[in-house]
């Protein structure tokens, strides 16, 4: 059986390589990224072939990737890829006095400050395409949803609304933004990535903290009774998981627990999601739990002391970050997927929270 490993490939990038019938180790030099090519052992079936092209595209800047076969007969065994690009968690903190938006490697090293601002800025949420970060502040007066690059320049308002738009995650091919806003009834919606064509998910549905699923058909959320929505009625009710789809339609409970539920995750295969828990609404503990979208396999990832709470998927879905205040206040910590492994990656006097992990950059 023949083997095929790909190694190094550039995110975001078609690969055409084309093997000869005498070739059996090719390198390929693209866009400065050495791409090695292995055969082995010999594949007896290129001795009377002309030619073999090998389509490689990378999606979304992470560890996944497509492999397209153009051959006149089939190969036995899938293509192995293997990846040495590296990926970044954005945060809050306020550990320079006010809250401002950061980047850390996925081991915690090289925290930066990407905003200077005397405002408050939170919730960042980093693009799929890589080169973008969304977040929301009040530096024009009240809460709005902001987009700027990747180190902090370039930042533009998307919303101007009375009320606070909040919680902004991005559609996965990148165009669009979902995001909730509390303007007497709390609701999420949706609006391409330059802030135009701004329309309600669900208007009939009230609904918060949206995550739009991977294939971009559905849209995960926390639903609460009652009309209205404030900071001080929020963690009073007893809020469940749902999931939709994009234009609002057939709504299903996920969850069926006896507390606060919120903040829901997809898994980057989409057939899972993370949710925050509290059995005790603005009382400890709070735990990440997961569940399956069917609403089976319930299980809590964190079994922690203290609040456990806004997770986040890696794009591979490997690792999950988390805030956790286990160790006094509120730090950044990462898991793997399993729940074991539970490593805090922040160390700051300061509250960390909610990480927004990056695609694979190079």
């Amino acid at each position: 059986m023949s083997k095929l490993e790909v190694i190094d490939l550039p995110a975001q990038k078609e690969i055409l390589v084309k093997f000869t019938k005498t070739q059996k180790i090719l390198k390929y030099n693209s866009w400065n990224n050495n791409i090695y090519i292995l055969l082995k052992p010999h594949i007896p079936f290129l001795k009377n072939t002309k030619g073999l092209f090998l389509s490689i595209i990378a999606i979304r800047s992470i560890i996944f990737a497509s492999l397209f076969i153009t051959v006149s007969c089939s190969i036995p065994k899938k293509p192995v890829i293997i990846q040495n690009q590296s990926s970044k968690i954005a945060f809050q903190s306020d550990r320079d006095g006010n809250l401002e938006i950061y980047t850390m490697n996925a081991d915690g090293t090289g925290q930066t400050r990407i905003t200077h601002h005397s405002a408050q800025d939170s919730g960042p949420a980093w693009s799929p395409i890589g080169d973008k970060i969304a977040f929301e502040s009040d530096r024009d007066g009240n809460q709005e949803i902001y987009v700027m690059n990747v180190d902090g320049t370039g930042v533009i308002r998307l919303t101007n609304n009375p009320g606070s738009d909040l919680a902004p995650r991005w559609m996965t091919d990148g165009k669009s933004i979902v995001y909730f806003s509390s303007n007497k009834v709390r609701n999420a919606f949706i609006m391409n990535a330059d802030g135009s064509q701004k329309r309600t998910l669900s208007p009939d549905f009230v609904g918060i903290s949206p995550c739009p699923s991977p294939d971009g058909k559905m849209v995960a959320m926390e639903h609460q009774s009652g009309p209205t929505w404030t900071e001080e009625t929020e963690y009073l009710r007893r809020a469940q998981i749902w999931i939709m789809n994009l234009n609002g339609s057939s709504p299903i409970q996920i969850t069926d627990i006896d507390a606060y539920n919120g903040y829901p995750a997809w898994s980057p295969d989409g057939k899972q999601l993370l949710f925050d828990s509290n059995q005790q609404p603005g009382q400890p503990p709070a735990n990440i739990h997961v569940i399956n979208i069917d609403g089976s396999g319930l299980e809590n990832l964190t079994r922690s002391t203290g609040y456990n709470e806004f997770a986040a998927w890696s794009y591979d879905g490997q690792k999950i970050a988390f805030v956790s205040s286990r160790d006094g206040n509120n730090e950044i910590y990462v898991m793997n997927a399993d729940g074991t492994q539970q490593m805090r990656l922040t160390t700051h006097h300061g509250d960390d929270a909610i990480p927004s992990w990056s695609p694979f950059l190079k």
